[in-house]
């Protein structure tokens, strides 16, 4: 069986596979990120994450989906949009939120983001069809 995660948004459809774990014969890292906007602050955001996403992909990451999730039914509060990256080993993530140009965007972050949830895995957990 193949895991997978399908994300619809207006206009595109993603799926991510099995496949997305692995970079020809080497593992890759997954990420999910939760990202909460300060209120207001909607253009600082899309100009730091436009930044941060060009430096994440110069390190060999790779977008394989962002969205904004749709409010939950019973007002439980939701991320203000998620990531779900690719990128090689730990070793490369680790460059990459070390990159200087990176860390020169962190006034424009905390303006930004009010808050960040990281979820990491290198595992896919396969269900039957």
């Amino acid at each position: 069986g193949i895991g997978y995660l399908v994300v619809t948004s207006m206009a595109r459809h993603y799926q991510i596979s099995n496949t997305h774990f692995k970079q020809g014969t080497q593992s890759v890292l997954i990420i999910i990120a939760h990202l909460f906007i300060h209120p207001g602050q909607e253009a600082a955001f899309r100009a730091f994450e436009t930044q941060a996403l060009a430096r994440f992909c110069a390190h060999g990451g790779e977008v394989l989906a962002a969205f904004r999730p749709r409010p939950t039914a019973d007002g439980t509060p939701t991320p203000d949009e998620i990531h779900v990256l690719r990128i090689g080993l730990e070793e490369a993530f680790a460059a990459y939120r070390a990159d200087p140009a990176l860390l020169a965007l962190a006034d424009l972050r905390a303006q930004a983001i009010a808050r960040t949830e990281i979820f990491l895995s290198q595992e896919t957990v396969e269900y039957p069809n």
